[in-house]
């Protein structure tokens, strides 16, 4: 695929969550959004990284790089945890993998409704998810630490956390 075939493919999708030069689609939204885009990420999906399973994209809107993110919990976490990114620049045709299990300040999932579109299943459930964490002010959470430190700053019960580096009673 092309620098400018990949852009203008990117371009066309008007659904999933856009964060600055980002756009972020469950691998689902993506199947009904870019057929192109689609077939091409599985088959460089299944050629070089085949056991790395993934549910997320990550596109970039300026040019020809995207990455694969795996939530396991995605559907059943109300903020999953990132296990992996594998990230392709077709530019360059490299390729790096990014592993979060052993970190102890993983990124995390809000607002899950945005990668979906409105007909799917979870829809409405991560939409109220979304909502009652706007209530309690968790919008702004992209840490697994910094949601600790949040919950523990609530009165919830944590006694230490781990976030950006310190640790905090």
């Amino acid at each position: 695929m092309t620098a400018e075939r990949y852009l203008r493919s990117v371009k066309a999708i008007h659904v999933g969550k856009r964060v600055n030069r980002f756009l972020y689609l469950h691998k689902q939204t993506l199947q009904n959004s870019s057929q192109i885009l689609n077939k091409w990420i599985i088959f460089l999906a299944e050629q070089f990284w085949p056991d790395l399973p993934w549910n997320v994209v990550k596109l970039n809107l300026k040019k020809p790089l995207f990455s694969t993110l795996y939530y396991p919990l995605f559907h059943d976490d109300e903020h999953p945890t990132l296990l992996h990114s594998v990230s392709f620049d077709a530019g360059t045709k490299k390729l790096s993998i990014r592993r979060f299990k052993q970190s102890s300040n993983p990124p995390i999932l809000h607002r899950k409704e945005a990668f979906l579109l409105p007909n799917h299943p979870d829809f409405d459930r991560f939409k109220s998810l979304t909502q009652a964490a706007t209530r309690k002010n968790e919008n702004h959470v992209c840490f697994h630490g910094f949601l600790l430190l949040l919950y523990g700053m609530s009165g919830v019960g944590v006694i230490i956390v781990y976030a950006f580096g310190f640790a905090f009673p």
